[in-house]
């Protein structure tokens, strides 16, 4: 066995090839986290937009969830698990996709939160 050098700095093609080594496993770590992650539904609705609550029940016990979820029973409230007016507390509305719609409303109350806290600073 023949050592290139008797120690010190490694030479730029090492430290190189060592960059690409480590660089390839997190490439290959990444590809194979995102092949295990699974895409998440969207919330199943009516025709009239609402809140389908039978197809969501069923579908949260597919997706390893449980009706009622521990928040909800935890409340004593064993009828509003999956009802949108408890969505904040619901652990079943976590299995699911937000609509656009939901998350463009969230920006909004955001962003009027954060004006009516910049008008109260500057009186």
């Amino acid at each position: 066995m023949k050592l290139a050098s008797s120690g010190g700095r490694p030479t730029l093609q090492d430290e190189h090839d060592a960059v690409e080594f480590y660089i390839a496993i997190r490439d290959e770590y990444d590809a194979n986290v995102a092949a295990i992650v699974q895409v998440k539904p969207e919330l199943p609705r009516k025709a009239d937009g609402t809140l389908h609550l039978t197809n969501m029940r069923k579908v949260s016990k597919e997706l390893g969830g449980q009706v009622p979820c521990e928040p909800c029973k935890d409340a004593n409230d064993r009828q509003g698990c999956c009802r949108e007016a408890n969505a904040d507390r619901c652990d079943n509305f976590e299995l699911f996709v937000t609509s656009a719609v939901e998350e463009d409303e969230e920006q909004d109350n955001e962003e009027g939160d954060e004006m009516e806290e910049g008008e109260e600073m500057e009186e």
